[in-house]
């Protein structure tokens, strides 16, 4: 499993977590890093509205702490306008080690805003983000995006071939049209398509729920790496596991108690992190990965949701995994 290359940074092991808004923000990245086989993390989206909430009010966008693997800065610009606005403030607060600009993000609001995937479906717009981008950023920058509204190789070729003339140094492809979101399985024979297409990285993402499956699509569509999202947050040990299987190395599956400490612990962070009503906000959103693994597991989720308050959810968290822990059939 061979490092791949941001600019002059190795991303090694080649596995990067995804941008997931609410969800992969500094107390799970800080998560991931410390159970290690992570070599890049990307933030979630960023608007101009958001970067300049971070700016004003000390927000930190890092992850925060020491030996984290490097980090891209996500922008979701609608405008060239809005690049010149967000990335000199973003390289105020942090010196990232790239610029990523989302072209996937299908969610309705975010479309009709013009960001995300609203990008991507206007090829001139999109030129001129990236194009600005470049002329205020020397480093690394990489587009992330889906297949479109249609599983078109020679579409999507054409249009990233002029975003890499323009300055993108990498490319994060998810291998779902848009309307499909996730529930059709990824389509990896278009990240085989890009890779064999492009003369920058590719780094395909989708469906990637074990180590086994990560290093098969690495093998079969020789792409530069692999990026987890969702499958990371049931399993924080998703890239620590496939970064060993690539080794031959043995590494047994967490145990319960193991998963137990770590969900208690990120629960412990985020209220932490934030004010209580954001932390609240942040627990209910990402215990129903967490607990999925466990019987009755969404069910535990979404009674801990309702309570009002971070300390009643990783005691109703606490109880349940508690008994889970004991009785790992019921």
């Amino acid at each position: 499993m061979a490092p791949f290359s941001l600019g002059p940074l190795p991303v090694d092991p080649p596995l990067v977590l995804a941008p997931m808004a609410g969800l992969t923000d500094p107390p799970f990245r800080r998560l991931v890093a410390r159970l290690g086989g992570c070599g890049l993390m990307v933030t979630p989206m960023l608007t101009p509205t958001a970067v300049r909430a971070h700016e004003a009010l000390h927000i930190p966008i890092g992850t925060g702490v020491d030996g984290a693997p490097p980090l891209a800065v996500q922008l979701a610009p609608v405008t060239a306008a809005d690049v010149a606005d967000s990335l000199p403030r973003v390289l105020g607060m942090l010196d990232p080690a790239a610029i990523d600009i989302n072209m996937g993000c299908a969610a309705p609001y975010v479309r009709r805003a013009g960001c995300g995937a609203g990008l991507a479906s206007d090829p001139s717009r999109a030129l001129a983000v990236v194009s600005q981008a470049r002329r205020l950023w020397q480093g690394a920058l990489t587009v992330k995006l889906r297949a479109g509204e249609s599983p078109d190789p020679a579409r999507l070729l054409s249009f990233l071939r002029t975003l890499v003339d323009a300055g993108v140094t990498a490319v994060f492809f998810h291998g779902r049209l848009l309307r499909e979101k996730f529930k059709r399985e990824a389509r990896w024979d278009l990240v085989a398509a890009l890779v064999e297409g492009l003369d920058v990285p590719v780094v395909g993402n989708g469906d990637v729920g074990e180590p086994c499956v990560a290093l098969r699509h690495l093998s079969e569509t020789g792409c530069a790496g692999i990026m987890i999202g969702r499958s990371a947050l049931a399993n924080p040990w998703i890239f620590a596991q496939t970064a060993a299987l690539a080794r031959d190395a043995s590494r047994p599956a967490p145990s319960n108690d193991a998963f137990r400490d770590a969900i208690l612990g990120l629960i412990e962070d985020i209220g932490r992190s934030y004010d209580p009503g954001r932390a609240r906000a942040r627990v209910a959103l990402v215990l129903p990965y967490l607990l999925d693994r466990f019987p009755f597991g969404r069910r535990a989720a979404i009674a801990a949701s309702c309570l009002p308050t971070v300390a009643g959810q990783h005691a109703s968290v606490a109880s349940f995994l508690e008994r889970a822990v004991q009785n790992p059939n019921r």
